[in-house]
């Protein structure tokens, strides 16, 4: 696949099979039987929908007011109908030729999600999905005052469903980072208020520093258009700038 797709298709599937791998292993470890490709269609009326026992759950532990598992990830939006349609017919292209193969009757990949499941679950995973960085994301502590840091090169990627609860916001009041187990710590960035919601940035905000590059970041990547605090503040100040650099002349 690396000789005929990108590297950022490539490393998308990696992710999706460590998922289906993490969704196997629940399966196996709860004494259930992994469906086959042929009852696939069976898993069809749970695949993503709210509300319904989704196929094959394992046992849920600790905190009960969450989903747990393969739930949680059910559970995760997929932005079907947001994402380009020529992206969406990428994302089915790949996972045909490389995770299934319902033309020939036969998976590439055992696995009981039919080819529409699979582009919903890729979709899951590229809006909902965390790199991991060595530095944390969404701090304001920098060397410099008036800068804002860098938290480096990613060296992975988690899935976190809870932590996909988080809104985003250009000005952050929490920030988050991976600790040695690979667990997503979330630690206040200053203090927050009885009521406020908390926020995280879904971006390296050191990397996209300008409203413009955010906006065009947040929509190519979460498919929304950010109208957070920040971005107003910055459009507003924008428009008084471009105000005052017009020839309107003495009145």
């Amino acid at each position: 696949m690396r000789q005929t797709e990108t590297n950022y298709d490539f490393i998308t599937l990696w992710h999706v099979v460590r998922l289906l791998a993490g969704w196997y292993l629940e399966v196996r470890s709860a004494g259930a039987t992994w469906m086959t490709s042929s009852t696939a269609a069976n898993a069809s009326t749970t695949m993503g929908t709210a509300g319904q026992d989704p196929p094959l759950n394992g046992t849920h532990i600790g905190d009960r007011r969450f989903s747990w598992n393969w739930e949680a990830v059910l559970l995760c939006c997929d932005y079907l109908d947001l994402w380009p349609e020529s992206q969406i017919e990428h994302w089915r292209r790949l996972a045909k030729t490389y995770m299934s193969s319902e033309d020939e009757g036969e998976a590439v990949l055992p696995c009981p999600l039919n080819l529409g499941q699979m582009v919903s679950l890729i979709c899951k995973e590229e809006t909902n999905t965390f790199g991991l960085y060595p530095k944390a994301t969404g701090t304001e502590t920098t060397p410099i005052p008036g800068t804002k840091q860098s938290r480096g090169e990613s060296y992975g990627l988690g899935l976190y469903p809870r932590a996909a609860m988080f809104n985003h916001s250009c000005r952050p009041n929490v920030s988050h980072k991976p600790d040695a187990r690979g667990r997503m710590v979330f630690t206040a960035a200053r203090d927050i208020s009885k009521g406020e919601e908390c926020f995280i940035t879904y971006f390296d905000l050191a990397a996209h520093a300008d409203v413009h590059s955010r906006q065009k970041y947040v929509l190519e990547q979460f498919r929304f258009r950010c109208t957070c605090d920040k971005c107003i503040d910055d459009e507003a100040r924008e428009n008084l700038e471009g105000n005052d650099a017009l020839p309107f002349g003495d009145f």
